[in-house]
């Protein structure tokens, strides 16, 4: 779907840990911002495999709140 528009360099697929399963969602990267704002427009809302999908720029990772972990995990 996103090669019609450009092309695509990479993409990444996050797997949820505890189930194995995808996540719902992935990071398409494609090295032309034209293009890119192309392949969002014209995938954005459209239907795959019964589900409409959002596509929209990756934005950075809000932080999260609580403790910090130590590095033995705790």
């Amino acid at each position: 779907m996103f090669t019609a528009h450009g092309e695509v360099k990479s993409i990444e697929l996050p797997w949820d840990q505890a189930s194995g399963r995808p996540r719902g969602f992935c990071f398409i990267d494609m090295p032309n911002a034209e293009e890119a704002a192309a392949a969002v427009n014209a995938v954005n809302g459209h239907s795959l495999g019964g589900r409409t999908l959002v596509v929209n720029e990756a934005r950075p990772m809000a932080p999260r709140s609580g403790p910090p972990r130590d590095s033995m995990g705790g």
